[in-house]
């Protein structure tokens, strides 16, 4: 949950008015590549097992194996929700041959389904596999600007140079260097106009 107060307002010139948020986006968990569908078989057209949601809202990751090239082409497709409660999704080709991973463009606060589809060849038990987990960005309320963000925390330690995504369900930071570790509160200082 992220929770947002106002420490102020700013006055620009005679026109602008500018606001400083702070946001509150909890205490992030190092990131985990087996949280959300721990690592299981593909199973042909079908939906993986949720394991658990996301701890914080968050891009994630998604681990693909088929390292004896049995399957030749699918789909994986994540659904969920970003901090505002709209449904995102994400959409992958499986690879063949290979480990590959991938990471969503979108942070979710909720995933509801991971599917498989389109699913051709033949799966090898125990070795064709998928897992999905949490990524380093951290979702924000949408920004358009990283501009915006004045200032970001991990625990007492001001970050000097975040990683700041943004747009539309995609708005996030990124301070996983400075290590994640599921008590360190994120919060970040956010100048918004009025």
């Amino acid at each position: 949950m992220i929770t947002r107060i106002t420490k102020g307002r700013v006055l620009v010139g005679k026109v602008l008015q500018q606001q400083v948020e702070v946001l509150y986006l909890g205490a992030p968990i190092i990131t985990s590549n087996t949280r959300i569908v721990t690592l299981a078989d593909f199973v042909l057209n079908s939906t993986q097992t949720i394991a658990a949601q996301p701890d914080v809202p968050r891009n994630l990751t998604l681990v693909m194996v088929d390292p004896n090239a049995s399957i030749t082409a699918g789909l994986i497709t994540i659904v969920g929700e970003d901090i505002y409660g709209r449904v995102i999704s994400d959409v992958w080709n499986i690879p063949t041959n290979l480990v590959s991973t991938k990471v969503t463009t979108n942070v979710y606060a909720k995933v509801t389904s991971v599917t498989t589809s389109g699913i051709t060849g033949a799966i090898g038990a125990g070795s064709d596999q998928v897992s999905v987990g949490v990524g380093d960005v951290i979702g924000i309320p949408d920004i358009t600007s990283a501009a915006s963000i004045k200032h970001v925390l991990l625990g007492a330690a001001r970050i000097a140079s975040p990683t700041i995504a943004t747009g539309l369900g995609k708005s996030g930071i990124n301070v996983a260097a400075s290590t994640y570790n599921g008590t360190k509160v994120l919060q970040a200082y956010v100048l918004r106009s009025e």
